[in-house]
């Protein structure tokens, strides 16, 4: 369905109960691995899952650029796409665009992120794509080769409800039923295992 509607699929359950397998028994199925994975943090922002800046080289090159031109008319001018390092989403781009096949993007454990980080995500999710503020660079990918999103909860804390809304959701059950029915499934292959 999450396919079909080109929506993220919001995979909640309990730990244990195969969440984040799912993304990567989903690629496998496709033949579209390998899966790429963002596993999110506490300290997590949106941008983290598109690309990172790297402030601090990008200042030192520009003090030691500024520092050997001392005294010379001349100014270097850095080429601030040296310091962008692409991250998941932007990875999962452009590797459609060139492979004329969709990736699929795990973005695991949501919930542990602070509470802007799923509603900074929609704009991107939504219109596949975005721009680096430092360059200007908009970065997007055909909406046919847009990524398969899975995004996982352990539903610790309650998403938002404009997020809520762009997903397409399902809950993994986990009770003792499940357990004996994956444990009676397997029976056959562990039984030479006790001899």
């Amino acid at each position: 369905t999450a396919i079909a509607v080109g929506e993220p699929l919001l995979v909640t359950g309990e730990p244990g109960t195969g969440k984040t397998q799912a993304a990567y028994y989903a690629a496998y199925k496709l033949g579209i691995e390998p899966v790429l994975h963002f596993q999110v943090k506490s300290d997590s922002i949106a941008r983290d899952l598109l690309y990172y800046f790297d402030t601090v080289r990008y200042f030192h090159d520009a003090h030691l650029s500024n520092l050997e031109q001392q005294g010379t008319n001349k100014s270097k001018i850095l080429d601030k796409r040296d310091y962008v390092e692409q991250r998941a989403l932007w990875t999962a781009f452009q590797s459609a665009s060139t492979t004329g096949a969709p990736r699929i993007l795990l973005i695991d454990e949501i919930d542990k992120a602070p509470r802007d980080f799923p509603n900074d995500l929609l704009h991107e999710l939504d219109k596949m794509e975005f721009t680096v503020t430092e360059t200007g660079e908009t970065v997007s990918a055909p909406r046919n080769l847009a990524p398969i999103v899975f995004i996982t909860s352990n539903s610790e804390r309650r998403l938002p409800e404009p997020f809520l809304r762009r997903c397409v959701y399902h809950h993994i059950r986990f009770d003792d039923k499940l357990v004996e029915q994956v444990i009676d499934s397997r029976r056959e292959e562990f039984r030479n295992l006790s001899d």
